[in-house]
């Protein structure tokens, strides 16, 4: 019986904890703040806000391109397969010092090469690392002209 009345004491006793006090109004005044917005908000008309919308960074773009036309000139054999990106990123800054670019944080150019080529995570030796795989060149293919053709 003394168990039981232990229980009973244990579960008046409960007092919420501060973080729970606080955490309950810092949602109230959340609350609050998002009404405000809201009632200053009424009246206006918001279409008529000016919009900006980002467009794709042009300038990453052209130097991930020119980061794996480079490649494709200067080592061939890499074609088809898959280089680290420490090499990739080497390269990229002593591209970027022979045209006398301002280099780019390399998020910005590995965002880049990631929708330009393969992606993967290789193991070696148990160390993790992220290759790319460089691209063939797109060949235009054109039909040959009449002259051209063994037809009379």
């Amino acid at each position: 019986m003394s168990a039981q009345r232990s229980c009973v004491q244990l579960q008046l006793s409960y007092k919420p904890s501060a973080s729970h006090q606080t955490k309950h109004t810092s949602q109230t005044a959340a609350a609050n703040r998002r009404a405000k917005t809201l009632s200053a908000n009424a009246g206006r008309d918001l279409s008529k806000l000016p919009v900006s919308i980002q467009e794709p960074a042009a300038e990453p773009l052209r130097q991930a391109r020119a980061l794996i036309d480079l490649i494709r000139e200067e080592c061939p054999d890499f074609v088809g397969r898959y280089v680290p990106k420490s090499d990739l990123e080497r390269t990229y800054r002593e591209l970027c010092a022979a045209e006398a670019w301002e280099p780019k944080h390399w998020t910005a150019i590995a965002r880049q090469l990631g929708a330009m080529t393969k992606k993967r995570e290789l193991k070696r030796s148990g160390i993790r690392f992220v290759a790319y795989q460089i691209p063939p060149p797109k060949f235009r293919v054109r039909s040959a002209s009449l002259f051209m053709r063994n037809e009379p």
